[in-house]
């Protein structure tokens, strides 16, 4: 079990060194493109459940950026 807790903390020591303000812009923007650009592309094509699904995601990444980074600094 200690090995696991001790991958664990290394992994997040990775996340820690390599995750930045650039990095969560870039979620973000992945984030604003799925919800708008191809909910919108979707939406056009009359694919309602794939219209919701790339809206929940767009919305996902753009939340799990801000608190990754949240979590990052703080940690």
């Amino acid at each position: 079990m200690e090995s696991i807790a001790k991958l664990a903390g290394e992994f997040w020591k990775q996340i820690k060194d390599l995750y930045n303000v650039y990095l969560m812009l870039f979620g973000m923007g992945i984030g604003v493109f799925c919800f708008f650009v191809d909910g919108n592309i979707y939406k056009k094509k009359g694919l309602k459940k794939e219209q919701i699904a790339a809206k929940v995601t767009g919305v996902l990444y753009f939340l799990f950026s801000i608190l990754l980074f949240i979590l990052v600094t703080i940690f």
